[in-house]
């Protein structure tokens, strides 16, 4: 018999695999729980699949498919959890939410600001849902041609969070994750209004040189050639309130973090910007 024959599949994936047909899920719910196996621990960092025994991660990627089986719309699924089981003294916080750009380093400014994080995993999946927003199928391939939305799976281990705080860290998250949902949907918009205002600039009466306002038109368009990260937007008018020019937000002009009209909407003086030689 040639000994190269029979050879046995020992890689993480595989234990893992092994270990989720244990804990009894249906045909169905195991076909989803083995394809997120697949794509979870391939994220892995090298060395990380020591951090915990095949069983544990079975129970980490059975829970967290359990978690994802509903999501109302866009609204993002986060938590935090505090494992009974050994995992290093870590808390766990777990992600579910549309993909699109900056999730990853969003969420682990957020958490490292008090946190330590110890290891980071992100697949992203396709998945189908229902108009109640429960899963009705998942598969590993991003290929458009694939019924359903990509959506990220973030899997933070970070110091333990006590209990009394992870209110305060979800909150956090799910605030930044709305920024970024922001930021993203108003990107070509913010970019358009800078290309805008990059033409319109030759046109206004400025207190500047010809060649200063080239400069600044050229410098506008240089951001929006994919150099420059926008991430809020809104406009401004010089006011009088109380004897003192003020800049006054535009009602309704927000875009970005900062569509949100209850943020950054209070006067600021004039007074206490670094250039105030602005035109009556």
């Amino acid at each position: 018999m040639n000994p190269t024959s029979a050879t046995h599949d020992h890689s993480p994936s595989q234990a893992v695999s092994d270990e989720l047909k244990k804990l009894g899920l249906a045909p169905q719910r195991l076909g989803q729980a083995q394809a997120l196996c697949q794509v979870f621990l391939a994220r892995l960092g090298s060395g990380d699949s020591a951090m915990h025994t095949p069983t544990q991660w079975a129970v980490i990627i059975a829970s967290l498919l359990d978690f994802m089986q509903h999501r109302a719309g866009a609204q993002p699924l986060v938590r935090v959890l505090n494992p009974k089981e050994a995992h290093g003294g870590r808390s766990l916080l777990q992600i579910v939410t549309d993909d699109m750009p900056f999730l990853v380093d969003t969420v682990s400014m957020v958490v490292g600001r008090q946190l330590r994080i110890h290891t980071v995993i992100h697949p992203v999946v396709r998945v189908a849902r229902d108009n109640a927003g429960a899963l009705t199928g998942l598969t590993t391939g991003t290929d458009a041609d694939v019924a359903g939305a990509l959506e990220s799976i973030m899997h933070f281990e970070i110091d333990r969070v006590s209990d009394a705080d992870q209110a305060a860290l979800k909150d956090a998250v799910e605030a930044a994750l709305e920024d970024v949902r922001e930021a993203v949907q108003d990107w070509a918009a913010m970019r358009d209004k800078a290309l805008a205002i990059a033409d319109d600039l030759p046109q206004r009466k400025l207190p500047l040189e010809v060649t200063a306002v080239a400069e600044a038109s050229e410098f506008l368009r240089w951001l929006s050639a994919d150099n420059f990260t926008f991430l809020g937007y809104r406009e401004y008018a010089v006011a009088q309130t109380d004897g003192e020019r003020v800049l006054s937000a535009v009602p309704s002009s927000g875009l970005g973090i900062l569509r949100n009209s209850a943020r950054t909407m209070v006067p600021r003086s004039l007074q206490s910007l670094v250039a105030t030689d602005l035109p009556q």
